[in-house]
Order: C-alpha cells, then structure tokens, then sequence
C-alpha cells in the first residue's frame, strides 16, 4: 500500500567495528535487568493489584484506563504507538532525559493497560521501551566518544532487539526483525551479540506465560514433526518383533479360510501361491457377502477371494505407507521384502503409531518375527 521500503527512516549504516561490540554487550547487559523488572512488574500489577480490587471483572479495565488517561493527559508523549518517538531517537532528535521518562512511563502504561485486561499489546511497547534505552545509551557514548559512536541511531534499533530478545525468549527473531527494519545487514554483528547474550543469560522469565520451550513443544508445529519422523523411520522399524504373520494358500478352500479366519486375530491375510510370490490380500470385510455361504465351501478357494494386491516393502517409509493405507481404506497391509515378492509380514495402522511413539521415547526394538503358511 505505500510501497516498498522500510518502516522507519534509517541512514546508511556501516559494519560495526569490533572496538563498538563492548557498548553493545553492555546494551545487552542494561536490558536484561530492565527486561527482568518490567516482566515481574506485568505479572505483579495483574496478578496482586487488579486481581484483587474488590470490582466486578469488566470494572477492572476501566481504572486501567483511568490510570493511562491521567499519564496521557499530563504526558501526551504515551500516547499511541510510539513509532514517532522510534523514529525521533533515530534521527537524533530526543534528549537522553526524555528518553529515560519515556522508557518509564511507557512501561507504566503498557502494564496498566495489559495487566488490568483492556484490549492491548506488549509488541510495540517493548520495542519502544528497547529503543529508548538504545537510543539514551547510544546518545551517551556519542557525545562521550564522537569518534567511536558517530552515529547513534544504530543503538536505537539494536535496543529495540535487545529488549524484545530478553522479555520474549526471540533472538532469532528479533535480529531478523531489525534487519527488516533497516533492510541490511550492517547490524548483524551487534544484532547477534546481544540475541546470544539475551538467550543465554534469561531463561527464567518471560512476558509470553503460554509460550512453549521450542517448536516440537508446540500443538501448532506437532503435524510437522509427526511426519518428519514418519518419514525418517522405515517399515522395517515398524514391524512388532515376535508376531506371526499367517498366510494363506492359493488354494486354501472356503471352509478352511472361515476356520482360520475364526482362530487368528489377523484382520487381513496374504495369499502365496506355489511358486511362494505374493498374489494378493484376503480381507473380511471384503468377502463378506460370501463368507458364510456354505454353499461355496468347496467351490471358493483363497485365490478366487482376493480382494486387494495393495502392500508396501520394508524399506519404505511409514509416512508413505500410512498415506497407501488411508487410500486404500485398510487398516493393516503385507509388508514384502525388498524384492517385493515374498511377504515377510504384516503392518498395522497401530504398529505405526507404536513405531512413532517409541522413537519419541528413544526405545530400541528387539525381537524377531516370522511367517507361517496355512492350507
């Protein structure tokens, strides 16, 4: 909508030189306490003052909002989302006194507003909050040491990281963020030293209560690593160890097919003929309509019954084979050799679950399994 550039106005910046990663990592070292304050400062204005005012819930947001109103009305510069001020720090046009009470009555604001549930955000405060003291730090040093800091907008935008980093567990994010930002890369020295520093010494708190420790902890992200497991294990993991597999005759009559179908627990049985190849799949819910006909017990053998040549080798995957499984409506399928034409078992719908599950745990299988065949 209004074109391609990045959100704020930014100059040209150069790589840092290694002489300016000292005032970065002491940026870093400054938003972690104020990162750690303002996270429990959240937590205790919603937990210990909103919580227990003796107010109906719905009252609650408007002393929040009472409170803002009174910050505004005496401070203006609260109000709204603060990427105007984001911006004067960056052009060099905020002192570091207005920085620094800024810094404050933002947090303020922000945990009155969240913390007593009006509709609101912690994103943007934060950033500007990071800003703030990037920008005073940054602001500091420049009229400390003109000759190393000649440009002070870079710690505007490495505190907006920094901070953000440390309240919300994102320093990938937050070093791509600011890249964004600045559409370069001249920053990323600076930007990685903080994220390490922000990963390694905040594990404890986080403004975030709900978010989870990595992505394989996340409902969101579970369908994803289901099947990069799925796919990274093979039949040959699935098969359950000390299961015999029985299989049928080509020319195994209807009687015998119905006595065995009463004696074993396979759903479904694999049908060989003489020169011991896979023909095919017997299933129950296929013959159905003939199996207790007893008419064509001497008239059907195995062979006139089958209903499915649908199977899968042991060195396939189980995503691929629970794929075939679910096209073919089955719930369990012969597994062939690698040849594919000897059936050197059977695989369920729960063996792949099982073979899942155990590879979650790190459990090893043991075991053999074996083929019997019937007449």
């Amino acid at each position: 909508v209004f074109g391609h550039r990045t959100i704020f106005n930014v100059p040209t910046f150069e790589f840092a030189p290694p002489r300016q990663l000292p005032l970065y990592i002491l940026l870093a070292l400054i938003c972690l306490p104020v990162g750690a304050f303002y996270v429990h400062f959240y937590h205790w204005v919603r937990d210990r003052l909103f919580s227990r005012l003796p107010l109906r819930p719905w009252l609650r947001p408007a002393v929040g909002g009472l409170f803002v109103g009174l910050l505004v009305f005496f401070f203006p510069e609260v109000w709204g989302t603060g990427w105007g001020h984001l911006q004067r720090a960056i052009d060099g046009e905020m002192t570091i006194n207005m920085m620094l009470l800024l810094l404050v009555l933002k947090l303020l604001a922000t945990t009155a507003t969240v913390g007593s549930g009006s509709s609101g955000g912690v994103f943007g405060p934060t950033l500007l909050m990071g800003g703030m003291i990037g920008g005073a730090l940054g602001t500091a040093a420049n009229a400390l040491w003109p000759e190393l800091v000649p440009e002070p907008a870079a710690f505007v935008l490495v505190g907006m990281a920094a901070l953000f980093a440390s309240v919300a567990h994102t320093p990938i994010g937050s070093l791509l963020m600011i890249t964004e930002m600045t559409g370069g890369y001249a920053l990323v020295p600076p930007l990685m030293t903080v994220s390490v520093i922000a990963l390694l010494l905040n594990r404890k708190w986080s403004i975030y209560e709900t978010q989870v420790q990595n992505k394989f902890h996340s409902p969101a992200h579970l369908s994803d690593m289901v099947v990069s497991i799925l796919r990274r294990l093979l039949v040959a993991d699935a098969l359950p160890p000390n299961r015999q597999t029985t299989m049928l005759r080509a020319g195994t009559p209807l009687v015998r097919i119905r006595e065995i179908f009463n004696e074993e627990h396979q759903l479904a049985f694999p049908v060989r003929g003489a020169d011991e190849e896979f023909h095919g799949t017997i299933t129950l819910s296929r013959i159905r309509s003939v199996f207790h006909d007893r008419h064509l017990d001497r008239l059907l053998i195995a062979e006139d019954l089958i209903t499915d040549s649908v199977s899968c080798k042991r060195d396939e995957s189980l995503f691929d084979v629970m794929s075939r499984m679910l096209e073919a409506h089955c719930t369990e399928l012969p597994v062939l050799d690698t040849t594919g034409k000897k059936v050197i078992g059977m695989l369920r719908q729960g063996d792949i679950v099982t073979a899942y599950y155990r590879e979650m745990l790190g459990e090893e299988r043991t075991g053999t399994f074996s083929v019997l065949s019937l007449t």
